[in-house]
């Protein structure tokens, strides 16, 4: 209703000469009427105003906004299948058209047609990305930035950010730590920056915290800091880079309801199919003992009649009533033997073959143009592998914003965030211990429970099936949770005294809490005769004992910083901020600890009843630090032709002494947006071509710790003196008198194009860090001095690398309707050298020394395999490999020497001896750098396509070179050249073996077993033929999805309803030479025993009311 002109009629109305004097009921009746009618005759001034979106190809564009704006009121609408949209709209007011990736459109809604056509929004020139403290076009960034928004995040079927940015921008590489529910990354940007620790700084919303603790729902874009320019404003802490993450804000309109919603399903990435057959599993292991041992059975104690009762059921994959496995022996004593001759798949005894999720995103915003609001609430749960017992994790989260203007001048926000997970798992410890502890000693030719119910232990070879473990897990009184509960609660204000400048401060108070508990029971298992128990071989399962341990971390923040901008001259832009940052964290750890337990199913310590001395135990601990920095950044442009910005703070910390506590870190930097130049604007090339270079130098703490001066401590011993536990004082680590910062100094040059009307667009940087005053040990000490060196700052380290990223998009017809894609890919890479080390005079190569590339791996050159037992006894009789061969020289018989299958190692210094020197830089023997174990060409690609309401994308990530060695217990790869007794064994691998006639075989004979298990066996010891590449192509993420027209929905009320198919990690590509390991588990742990990663695949729904 237009009240200006309600206001003119009813001063009108009211006027002396339309009324008589008199105030008669008939009088009042004539107004009133008036009155009512013409403000009837407003309301109904409404009119309605249709027509159709189009796009610039003149196709109909679904699910476009249409809001109509009258005021402070605001109502709206979205186009359907056609284009079509129909509104009531006064004519003074204006309709407002936007549509993801189309520039919006505003018109007065003065007509009852308006037929719109939107165009591409390739103009990328005012996208902005956020940095430290505010926000900057992109185009007149002079530093290393890069950024993804929501859109990266959505739609996928895992609760770990990091997981979900992997690929995502070059260089930001990102470890996944386990498979385990719940599991996320780390995060490291440009490669290794320190010998100490390179960890970025991670700030949600201007605020310490974990990115995987992170609703993905509420996240609105993730930067990241990557140079000394761009991170300098948040000094000491920003040396290795700096990731913001921005959380969807809240934002006027009508209140508007989500829903997004996903089950999905889980299996391991690699093959789960192993051995199962008693006979054959028994023969290869019992074969690979022969070299050691010198007969048949040694392995599994297994006699020549257990073999014949092993090969009668060879081919028998379910128990055959006519062959049981296991036969009942009665012995002189009347006891019962069990006899086992089985064929079971532990596996899938133990496991799932699938892990089933769920996720229900819920959220509520809306607002006027003076208060505005966002809550959400998620839940997310995923069940584990371990079958028979209770493994699930689940995860909720909180999130509230609200934000008002009281004044013209004054703003103020709240903004409230709650995390909290539980974890559930079965036996001694965490969910990946778990698993890694049932790879052993679960040979197919056992059951896990005997015909008497109980679980099978002692074998026929002494040792105990999985040491237990199996008896723990699931015997159903070992368990415990792990449990996580995060809060933050940020109040800010926002004041603009005065046109263009604002003044911004914000205090926060949050927490982090753990609770965990643990309980383990003592297990007893079978000792292979009928009805009879013993005490598992496992020292930590001869206790019953219950534990719980709690930490309570409370953190303030508090921040207040001024912004100032403005123009003059229409061509001088200028803007600067100064502030201060003020942190202090505390930490308080408490466990508790007691034995006998009177509940199997009660966890409690008022319920457990030991009180010797090691039977009850209760520590703590505390610690505090602070942190205060002042900081500064000024920008200046000419008409964002030339760019200029310098960035400056002043940093101290509590964990240096007073003189070296504090630091000033300033950078510097500039660009040229030589496409703005006339000479160039003249040819219509280039929509953007930046150059672009900036220097700064940071400080870095990480790996310090919080108190390095602190004098004499007390500890506790585990020895008992008149029943009570002795304690002792000891002294620390000496520590240099000028202990303070590592400084951290970066240089970075960059190049960003954009051509062809924004469609292609190119970006590239190359840089220099070099790491000084680095914490290392300072100098050499001899044994006698009776403690570690004193740490010092005293070495150098030098990290160089590149990183490109490009993006098409462009849009075409399809079947008469408008295609728009992108597609894009990115590939950085990251190498470090050690340039000062003062701490390694001899140059050991265990340590650190000069010239170092970070990651070396020293291993020795081989030739092959011999291939006759003639070629090796004529080359061992020149060349002395006893140094590699101990696996050989400790064998039986014909085993003790060389022989056709073993490895055959290259004498690379002459000498006629194989070995390592004196292992060091001078005298390294035959070793030579045969590879490298730091992750080179990380890369990621993919493409987005929306097309008449169907939308797909798919992201492809990976890394180019990464070596590993792998490591003993690593039995997936080994096999039987591994452990032994290894639980599972990957079906085809004994065929691996070299034989006379498979002698281009890749392992040497089977009866060299162990010979990566011993220490200086020929394949413990690194070598070439046995180094692994990492490298791998990962389908890293897969979606599918449509959109059902607006005028289907519409009529139900809902404003958008999308279903969608996803997958995560869905399939991979590795040289890696096994399938049945993983790569980035390889990568996340050296043995690869750790919960599996997995793949997923997901059905949801996206829905707006």
């Amino acid at each position: 209703m237009n009240m200006k002109n309600y206001s003119n009629r009813r001063f009108i109305l009211s006027g002396r000469n339309l009324l008589p004097a008199t105030n008669s009921i008939r009088h009042k009746l004539i107004l009133l009427l008036s009155c009512l009618f013409i403000f009837s005759m407003n309301m109904y001034a409404q009119n309605t105003v249709s027509g159709t979106v189009r796009d610039g190809n003149g196709e109909p564009l679904l699910g476009v906004s249409v809001i109509v704006k009258h005021g402070k009121a605001t109502t709206g609408s979205v186009t359907d299948l056609n284009g079509h949209y129909q509104v009531k709209a006064d004519p003074n007011a204006t309709i407002e058209f936007s549509f993801v990736g189309f520039k919006s459109v505003t018109v007065p809604a003065n007509q009852k047609v308006i037929n719109v056509t939107l165009h591409d929004d390739n103009q990328l020139l005012d996208e902005v990305v956020v940095v430290g403290y505010g926000t900057q076009k992109k185009v007149n960034l002079t530093g290393s930035v890069s950024q993804v928004t929501a859109e990266v995040l959505e739609n996928r079927s895992t609760s770990s950010v990091t997981q979900m940015l992997q690929g995502a921008m070059p260089n930001v590489n990102i470890q996944v730590n386990t498979g385990s529910p719940g599991a996320g990354g780390t995060i490291s940007i440009r490669g290794m920056g320190s010998v100490n620790s390179s960890s970025p700084l991670i700030l949600v919303d201007g605020i310490p915290g974990s990115i995987d603790q992170l609703n993905p729902n509420d996240i609105e874009s993730v930067s990241v800091l990557k140079d000394a320019s761009s991170a300098a404003i948040y000094g000491a802490r920003a040396a290795f880079g700096v990731v913001l993450v921005t959380t969807k804000k809240a934002k006027s309109g009508k209140a508007k309801v989500s829903y997004d919603g996903y089950f999905s399903w889980s299996k391991p990435t690699v093959s789960t199919d192993f051995v199962t057959s008693g006979y054959d599993h028994a023969y290869i292991y019992d074969t690979s003992y022969m070299g050691q041992k010198g007969f048949m059975g040694a392995a599994t104690g297994y006699t020549e009649e257990d073999y014949k009762e092993l090969e009668a059921r060879r081919y028998d994959t379910t128990e055959n009533p006519d062959r049981p496995w296991i036969v009942t022996t009665t012995e002189s004593d009347g006891r019962q033997k069990y006899n086992y001759y089985a064929n079971f798949d532990w596996w899938n005894w133990m496991y799932k073959e699938r892990m089933p999720s769920q996720s229900h995103n819920v959220s509520i915003s809306g607002g006027t143009d003076k208060i505005q609001y966002y809550v959400s609430a998620n839940f997310y749960t995923k069940d584990g592998m371990m079958k028979r017992v209770d493994e699930k994790y689940t995860q909720y989260t909180l999130t509230s914003k609200f934000s008002a203007e009281i004044k013209s001048w004054l703003k103020i926000g709240n903004q409230t965030n709650y995390f909290d997970s539980s974890h559930t798992y079965p036996g001694e410890n965490a969910a990946n211990a778990a698993f890694a502890r049932t790879m052993i000693n679960c040979a197919p030719y056992y059951v896990p429970i005997g015909p008497d119910g109980n679980y099978t232990g002692l074998m026929k070879n002494g040792k105990v099936i999985n040491e237990g473990r199996v008896a723990d897990i699931y015997g159903g009184v070992s368990r415990g949770n792990v449990g996580k509960r995060r809060f933050r609660n940020t109040f800010s204000v926002e004041v603009t005294p005065i046109k263009n400048l604002s003044v911004n401060a914000d205090y926060t108070f949050g927490f982090t809490m753990d609770d965990n508990w643990k309980r383990q029971g003592v297990v007893y298992i079978s000792n292979g005769y009928a009805n009879e128990t013993q005490l598992s071989t496992s020292s930590t399962h001869k206790k019953d004992y219950i534990q719980k341990s709690m930490s309570y971390n409370p953190s303030h923040v508090f921040n207040a910083y001024a912004t100032y901008g403005n123009t003059f001259a229409k061509s001088h832009n200028i803007s600067a901020t100064v502030g201060m940052n003020y942190e202090k964290q505390q930490n308080h750890d408490l466990l508790g600890y007691r034995t006998d337990v009177l509940s199997e199913t009660l966890n409690d310590l008022n319920l457990a009843t030991g009180t010797g001395a090691s039977d009850l135990k209760a520590t703590g601990g505390a610690s505090a630090y602070e942190l205060f920095g002042l900081f500064f950044r000024a920008n200046y442009n000419y008409k964002e032709r030339y760019l200029l910005e310098v960035n400056g703070r002043y940093d101290g910390s509590s964990r240096f002494l007073s003189g070296n506590r504090y630091g000033f870190f300033p950078s510097v930097s500039a660009g040229w947006r030589i496409s703005e130049e006339q000479f160039l604007k003249n040819l219509n090339i280039f929509d953007n071509l930046k150059i672009r270079a900036s220097y700064g130098v940071l400080g870095n703490q990480l790996g310090v710790s919080m108190y390095p001066y602190s004098t004499i401590t007390q500890k506790q011993s585990s020895y008992i003196v008149n029943n009570a536990l002795t304690y002792y004082l000891t002294t620390p680590a000496p520590v240099a008198g000028d202990y303070t910062w590592e400084k951290v100094g970066t240089l970075n040059m960059g190049i960003d194009i954009s051509v062809l009307n924004n469609k292609l667009n190119f970006s590239g940087d190359y840089f220099i860090r070099k790491t000084s005053d680095m914490f290392v040990d300072g100098v050499t000490l001899p044994a006698v001095y009776g403690a570690n060196p004193p740490r010092q700052n005293a070495g150098e380290m030098k990290t160089k690398g590149y990183e490109l990223s490009v993006t098409w998009r462009d849009n075409f017809k399809l079947a008469g309707k408008s295609l728009n894609y992108e597609i894009f890919g990115s590939l950085g890479d990251a190498t470090s050298e050690i340039t000062k080390y003062q701490g390694n005079d001899t140059n050991i190569l265990t340590d650190y020394y000069v010239g170092q590339k970070i990651g070396e791996i020293w291993g020795y050159r081989t030739g092959g395999l011999f291939q006759s037992d003639e070629e090796a006894a004529e080359w061992t009789s020149k060349i002395d490999q006893s140094a590699v061969n101990r696996d050989i020289l400790k064998s039986q018989g014909k085993w003790s020497v060389a022989r056709g299958g073993d490895v055959k190692y290259l004498d690379k210094d002459g000498n006629n001896i194989i070995n390592n020197g004196a292992n060091t830089l001078d005298d390294h023997g035959d070793l030579e750098v045969i590879g490298n174990e730091t992750p080179r060409y990380n890369y990621g690609f993919g493409t987005n396509i929306n097309w008449y309401g169907f939308d797909f994308s798919i992201a492809f990530q990976g890394i180019g070179k990464r070596d590993l060695y792998p490591d003993k217990e690593m039995e997936k790869f080994w096999g039987s050249w591994g452990r032994v007794n290894s639980a599972f064994l990957p079906k085809g691998l004994a065929e691996q073996a070299w034989t006379e006639d498979n002698k281009g075989a890749y392992f040497p004979r089977l009866e060299r077993g162990s010979a990566a298990y011993n220490g200086d066996g020929q394949m413990r010891v690194v070598n070439d033929r046995y180094l692994q590449n990492l490298a791998y192509l990962r389908l890293k993420n897969l979606s599918i999805g449509y959109t059902l027209p607006a005028t289907l929905t519409t009529k139900a009320g809902i404003e958008r309803l999308r279903i969608y198919f996803a997958g995560e990690n869905l399939c991979y590509w590795s040289p890696f030479k096994t399938d049945y390991i993983d790569p980035e588990q390889a990568i996340s742990s050296s043995d690869a025993r750790i919960y599996p990663f997995s793949k997923t695949v997901s059905v949801g729904v996206n829905l707006t009311f």
